[in-house]
């Protein structure tokens, strides 16, 4: 039997947490699907994403009541996956990602879900063509990059997707064994910035930034000394912010790419879980971005200089996109999640929330990662190899339901701001713990497993108080009051 795999929605009022407005739901399928990519369209969510054999790919608009409005499945006659969604200025919507195995795609959809039109593009030569990230230029064209076999492609598109020039990566360096390009956005001037890295025989990754005018030459580039591997980019106030998977490092560039500073945030995260950042602005010009360390998601924010501001953390899951609504950030998050409250908890999901209650807050560190850049002998020479094929793709209904559910998130999306702390040292811990906090007393204190089980509680008359629990058996808890959370490990 094939076992299903959930999506967890989310939903509560900013201002009214564990209220009736909150909406708890879990999404399945009789085939196995993850989350790939969202948007927000006013009070609806579009999300993306793949069965879990890259079999076909699914596009659901999903409102805030958690209903369904229309459940699409993309199927061609061999493997296709769905990588990125973006809604253009005429409200349409295009997502790209591969068709057949071999070949590209992009789709454009109204907002009803109608298809407009589908193309795919192969290279002549027989490589493997995949497309990774998308943007609309000021003339409504279309930028995509990606992959054909070890090179980098950029093409430009139409607004009604016929290929207006097509243009692979090189470089002089002769030792440059694989371009990769992950991510792009738009700068003012209507020139666009590509993050991506180069592997050099014998060296390793070097992450790289090249930017392009509208004819598809080079401006200027880049590449890091260090190795690097550069997964996201966002172009905020003509800033350059980007995303190293290697070092899990967040870096900025002014418009001249000109190094401004790079932070590892955060001791526990670790680039060997790797995984995509993705980088938004809230209401205050400060950064939001995301990162995970293969046990929880993270959702941080920082100031223009990279200094950290606070953090919300959610236990189990691979945050797979950030988008950001009226300042708040919404997530989209693969599972499984432990704290799930059913007899789901090791089924693997994805989650959309919106504005989790405060629940948690994990101790901040940063350090200035020392990041080299120099001058990069990067071109984009056009080429005549990619060039539009007619895969067919079917488009049929995916069997998408909702069912409710009940899941114990640790994180607060609608407070980054929040100024409650709880310390705890040591930490690990053989069973006495020194807890420190800056919240009123007298107040409760629970410890909760990672699944949400409350283990013991406990009453705190001063701000710094000593716990016992010396009872409870080794393993990961969490220290829990009405608005934060600590985790600790507990060690014998």
């Amino acid at each position: 039997m094939i076992r299903n795999l959930f999506l967890l929605l989310v939903i509560c009022s900013a201002n009214n947490f564990y209220s009736q407005n909150q909406f708890d739901s879990k999404y399945f399928s009789s085939v196995p699907i993850r989350a790939e990519d969202f948007i927000l369209d006013g009070e609806n969510s579009i999300v993306i994403g793949n069965t879990e054999f890259g079999n076909s790919g699914f596009f659901s608009t999903i409102n805030n009541s958690g209903d369904i409005n229309f459940k699409l499945k993309f199927s061609s006659s061999n493997a296709l996956g769905l990588k990125k969604i973006i809604r253009l200025k005429d409200s349409s919507f295009v997502t790209v990602g591969y068709a057949n195995s071999s070949d590209g795609l992009c789709v454009r959809l109204n907002s009803q879900g109608d298809t407009l039109w589908t193309k795919t593009f192969g290279n002549a030569t027989g490589t493997d063509v995949i497309v990774k990230d998308i943007v609309e230029d000021q003339d409504s064209n279309l930028i995509l990059v990606g992959n054909s076999g070890t090179r980098g492609i950029v093409l430009k598109l139409s607004s009604a997707g016929s290929i207006v020039w097509s243009k692979e990566l090189n470089s002089t360096n002769v030792s440059v064994a694989f371009f990769e390009l992950n991510a792009l956005d738009v700068q003012s001037n209507g020139n666009v910035v590509i993050a991506g890295t180069e592997t050099i025989t014998g060296q390793g990754g070097k992450g790289f930034l090249i930017e392009l005018d509208s004819n598809g030459s080079a401006v200027q580039s880049i590449r890091c000394n260090e190795s690097t591997s550069f997964r996201d980019l966002k172009i905020i106030n003509g800033t350059v912010y980007g995303f190293d998977e290697m070092q899990g490092s967040l870096f900025q560039v002014d418009q001249n790419f000109n190094f401004q500073w790079a932070n590892t945030y955060c001791n526990f995260m670790s680039s060997q879980m790797g995984n995509d950042a993705f980088i938004e602005q809230d209401n205050a010009n400060n950064v939001l971005f995301t990162l995970n360390d293969g046990f929880y998601g993270h959702v941080l924010k920082i100031d223009s200089l990279g200094n950290p501001l606070n953090e919300r953390s959610v236990i189990g899951m691979s945050i797979k996109s950030l988008e950001k609504q009226d300042g708040t950030p919404v997530v989209l998050s693969n599972g499984p999640v432990l704290g799930l409250k059913s007899s789901f908890v090791s089924i693997p999901h994805f989650g959309l929330m919106h504005g989790v209650s405060n629940q948690c807050s994990f101790e901040q560190s940063s350090f200035a990662f020392p990041y080299q850049f120099t001058s990069s002998p990067l071109q984009l020479i056009e080429t005549g190899t990619i060039i539009p094929t007619q895969i067919p793709i079917s488009i049929s209904e995916i069997d998408l339901q909702s069912e409710q559910g009940c899941i114990d998130i640790l994180g607060d999306l609608t407070d980054l701001d929040a100024k409650e702390q709880i310390v705890v040292s040591p930490n690990p811990s053989s069973g006495l713990l020194n807890i420190e906090s800056t919240f009123s007393v007298p107040t409760t204190v629970s410890i909760v497993d990672a699944y949400g089980k409350e283990c013991a509680h406990f009453i705190l008359e001063h701000s710094n108080s000593l716990l016992d629990i010396s009872c409870l058996d080794a393993g990961v808890y969490f220290i829990k009051t009405e608005s934060v959370s600590q985790r600790m490990v507990l060690i014998k």
